[in-house]
């Protein structure tokens, strides 16, 4: 990510959010709190703050409440596919929840790394994380693969998550095909030859 504002509301967010910082050293720290801290920017307000940038920024990290982020953040939201990622960690940096783009915009990777730097929990609600399964829109940017729009897998995708019968047609061989060899779910079903799939078995 090269665009990162770390937005801290407490004292105790600020110190936080430095050590953050620390791991992202082109980061900007901000808060409406008076700081003496050379790296840390003191604004007038958050929200116009992010009136102005949130569609600039790459990443948001919160050092605040779950919904103090959420309420701060919904104005501006627009789409997952342009939207930056955006994780929330509490003042104590016990939890890192990720909150927006998880997966197109990074915001699960993000909420890891910040969560292995502060010892903390990491939050990641995702289904397809939590059930330890392929992230169906962004498995192809792992193995270099075009990705059709994301539009038109939202069904196949919801479909996935919900475990029904997939069909996987693995007409190539390289390092990601053998990936899904390796990570295949239970009900996923796979084919090297696209005349043995019995389509009526498949949503």
């Amino acid at each position: 990510m090269k665009k990162i504002a770390i937005i801290a509301v407490t004292e105790k967010g600020i110190d936080k959010a430095l050590t953050i910082q620390q791991e992202f050293p082109k980061s900007l720290v901000i808060t409406t709190l008076q700081s003496s801290n050379g790296n840390v920017s003191t604004i007038p307000s958050i929200s116009d703050y992010l009136k102005d940038n949130f569609a600039k920024l790459d990443g948001i990290c919160f050092v605040s409440a779950l919904g103090i982020c959420v309420r701060l953040i919904a104005p501006y939201i627009q789409d997952k596919n342009t939207d930056p990622a955006v994780i929330s960690v509490d003042d104590l940096g016990l939890n890192v929840q990720s909150v927006l783009s998880g997966h197109k915009g990074g915001a699960n990777d993000f909420s890891l790394k910040i969560a292995a730097v502060l010892g903390a929990n990491p939050i990641i609600s995702t289904s397809s994380d939590v059930q330890n399964i392929w992230a169906l829109d962004t498995i192809g940017n792992q193995f270099d693969w075009q990705t059709e729009s994301s539009e038109s897998m939202t069904k196949t995708m919801a479909l996935f998550v919900n475990n029904k019968p997939t069909a996987l047609l693995l007409d190539i061989k390289d390092k990601g095909t053998l990936h899904l060899e390796k990570t295949v779910p239970n009900f996923v079903s796979v084919f090297y030859n696209a005349t043995e799939i019995d389509y009526t078995q498949f949503e």
